[in-house]
């Protein structure tokens, strides 16, 4: 494939942002059919839904504009460079911007909205440099495309649709073993949810030992380079049961400087802050930083056990939240947490019903990393 030229965004499509219909107008909200994107409504392909929608005035009367299908839809504000393609006629919020390729770049939607994808790392490095983490529509305009044949583009197209397409298919099976995973939980132990906050329940001070972390001086060289494994919450990878290495290690030295508590081989990792939430299982002894509130567990609790019981209420954990800058579970709270403590033969039960579902997850994961691998170098390749 032969790459015809370069050209800016703004050259070859037109680059437009949303806007927000004044919420405490009725008129412009209730009873709406124009659907209204904001950023978690991207992430998929083709977009033909929204959470929200607003009505003919709201659009007339705010700074959004109506988007053709086709318009690519990219997030320049907060979380940056999640992509979809609209299938129908829509809205944006501020926070996105739609790019429309211009009839004469000979440009297709699809392709762009991949080049996009390419582009989010550079876009995230932009936006680190701005006080409110966002990209302006400047540098969206002046970010150079690479241009190709409309056949090329289409082959392009083509081959990173199937790698998609595997990996729809992959994280619709990983999905599959979690409702599983929860059904069995259902069926020995009954409901999962700790909301309630039943009486009769037990709380975590009282099977196990909440521990949290610091972190050592960052300047400090004799601190860091050591062997001792030292987490933090960005560490801990969606669908990864067991954390056993970490990027940064500590020297004795650094363990000291911090009064660190070692944490022994199945302590239940847990994020308290940024964010809440974020389970896992120590596969070896390690420290952490002061994001977490981790559980070394008695002899009354499996750490499996544990460990999904917590990763089901991620939604319970994090209204239990606090702070005005941003939100985080202390170590009094982690310790009031009333949990059933069903019998420890059943709960080593649903460890052993739980291995068996590891392995097939466990290859599901690895064919996911490597589909993702293949994407990211194809991708490479196409647009550089």
């Amino acid at each position: 494939m032969k790459v015809i030229g370069r050209r800016p965004l703004g050259e070859v499509c037109t680059v437009v942002s949303g806007g927000t219909p004044k919420r405490s107008v009725r008129d412009y909200w209730e009873g709406g059919d124009i659907p209204w994107v904001k950023i978690s409504d991207l992430g998929q392909g083709e977009l033909y839904r929204t959470e929200e929608s607003i009505t003919r005035k709201g659009l007339e009367n705010s700074a959004a504009k109506l988007l053709l299908p086709g318009t690519v839809l990219v997030s320049i504000f907060a979380t940056i460079g999640a992509t979809s393609v609209i299938a129908v006629p829509a809205c944006t919020n501020q926070a996105i911007a739609g790019v429309t390729p211009k009839a004469s770049s000979k440009l297709t939607s699809r392709y762009i909205y991949y080049w996009l994808q390419s582009q989010r790392q550079f876009m995230e490095g932009v936006a680190r440099g701005v006080a409110q983490n966002n990209i302006n529509l400047s540098v969206l305009r002046a970010m150079e495309i690479p241009l190709y044949s409309r056949q090329e583009q289409g082959l392009i197209v083509d081959v990173l649709t199937g790698v998609d397409t595997l990996l729809s298919g992959c994280r619709k099976i990983s999905k599959e073993l979690d409702k599983l995973v929860k059904s069995r939980f259902i069926e020995m132990f009954g409901d999962y949810n700790l909301a309630p906050q039943k009486g009769e329940w037990t709380s975590i001070s009282s099977v196990g030992i909440v521990v949290g972390g610091a972190t050592p001086k960052t300047k400090v060289d004799a601190y860091w380079g050591g062997n001792a494994v030292w987490i933090t919450p960005a560490e801990l990878k969606d669908g990864n049961v067991y954390v056993d290495d970490s990027a940064r290690k500590l020297t004795p030295e650094g363990i000291k400087s911090a009064s660190l508590t070692l944490m022994p081989r199945n302590t239940v990792i847990l994020s308290s802050r940024a964010p809440i939430g974020k389970v896992a299982i120590a596969n070896c002894e390690l420290y952490c930083n002061q994001g977490f509130k981790n559980i070394i567990c008695g002899d009354a609790l499996v750490p499996r056990y544990l460990y999904e019981l917590l990763r089901f209420n991620s939604d319970f954990l994090n209204s239990l939240g606090k702070g005005a800058t941003f939100k985080e579970i202390s170590k009094k709270t982690v310790e009031e947490i009333r949990i059933p403590i069903p019998s420890i033969s059943r709960q080593r039960e649903f460890e052993s019903f739980i291995s068996q579902v590891d392995k097939l997850r466990f290859d599901v994961q690895q064919q996911i990393e490597k589909l993702e691998i293949l994407k990211k170098s194809l991708m490479q390749e196409y647009f550089g």
